[in-house]
């Protein structure tokens, strides 16, 4: 079973990995967690979280929006949880609001957040059915969708961003690709076809920006959560469908795009957004990482295949 509390080894205010110190146990937050509410102030303090400093819209419970907000007024500002109704627009599956949150220091380098322990497993095509794992995950990405913006920051490069910013990047690890298992070529013309879509114009949306089956959790043949937002933001919801050419199982990738419910051009641009992770990992991780680099030439493969259909 895996739950979500996400560790400050694992899971930072801004996303990153670290090895766990030693010593300074009593302000590391697995102790937090054991103390409940109680925090501590100053260096390594802790405190309540708004939508903008975890980049993640705040924990959806049903109808009701639980945000944690600090009133910065010096060290010993209050915490305060606010109850906002936002029907229809609740996910079907929990996220792990982080309830705690604390900066380096005293011993442990990085800010940390503590969230609620959701049971739950990864799933595989064996313990999840394809076609409820595309419609529960499209939904899932749809109403976060409509999550109000609460002032969240947009993205401007990376997942979610401009396609333009990522032109360099993709060209520079097409260059290093191996020509004798994708052709280079192939490459580019689907990167031309994503840049060639229509940019998106609306209103930024909030994403998860990872949704591969290590951030989702299965209970009893249903998503049950969706975890680990580091990756998270407001900016193009294309990014979601990404999903299609390596996270879903590919019988399920058209009813998880059917339940996302975005048109062509957002199809054609996340093809871009899933092309610019794939197109590195394969030959990055190649050596240290097989398994994920293999993982992401087949995410390669099916774009070059799909630019056919």
């Amino acid at each position: 079973m895996r739950g979500s509390i996400e560790r400050g080894e694992r899971q930072h205010l801004r996303g990153g990995l670290a090895e766990q110190p030693a010593g300074g146990e009593r302000r590391h937050p697995r102790a937090l967690a054991a103390r409940g509410t109680q925090g501590v102030d100053g260096e390594g303090g802790d405190h309540g979280l708004t939508a903008q400093e975890t980049h993640v819209p705040t924990l959806l419970v049903g109808t009701t929006v639980l945000s944690d907000e600090w009133d910065a007024r010096g060290r010993g500002g209050r915490r305060r949880r606010d109850r906002t109704p936002v029907a229809r627009t609740a996910p079907p599956a929990a996220d792990p609001c982080a309830g705690r949150a604390g900066r380096a220091g005293r011993g442990y380098p990085f800010a940390w957040t503590v969230v609620p322990w959701i049971e739950g497993a990864n799933p595989n095509e064996e313990t999840f059915d394809p076609e409820e794992w595309g419609t529960a995950l499209g939904s899932f990405v749809r109403a976060c969708r409509e999550v109000p913006g609460m002032d969240g920051p947009v993205t401007t490069h990376g997942r979610g961003g401009p396609l333009t910013a990522l032109d360099d990047w993709v060209r520079e690890w097409t260059g290093r690709a191996d020509p004798t298992q994708v052709s280079r070529d192939a490459v580019l013309a689907v990167w031309a076809d994503a840049l060639d879509a229509p940019a998106y114009v609306g209103e930024p949306r909030w994403f998860h920006g990872d949704l591969h089956e290590g951030n989702l959790l299965v209970r009893d043949g249903r998503l049950a959560a969706v975890i680990d937002w580091g990756c998270a933001g407001r900016g193009d919801p294309a990014i979601e469908l990404n999903a299609m050419w390596g996270y879903v199982p590919p019988s399920a990738a058209q009813v998880y795009r059917d339940a996302v419910g975005l048109d062509e051009a957002a199809y054609r641009r996340a093809r871009g957004y899933a092309l610019a992770p794939a197109i590195s990992g394969w030959t990055y991780y190649r050596d240290t990482a097989p398994e994920t680099s293999q993982g992401a030439l087949e995410t390669v493969q099916r774009l070059n295949a799909s630019l056919d259909d």
